[in-house]
């Protein structure tokens, strides 16, 4: 998506996910689709911040 249609504060939640997804998926996104996991750890930390 275009950042041009997105409100500022849509680029500031795109923002927070992209450095999520850096710092916690990344790093072990491969490990875990190899053993078909998706730890509670990560969903923690999705839901405090008031993402899930």
């Amino acid at each position: 998506m275009s950042d041009a249609l997105l409100s500022p504060k849509h680029l500031e939640i795109q923002k927070k996910a992209r450095e999520f997804a850096r710092e916690h998926i990344m790093p072990v996104a491969k490990e875990l689709d190899a053993k078909g996991e998706y730890p509670w750890e990560i969903w923690k930390k999705i839901v405090d911040m008031g993402w899930g």
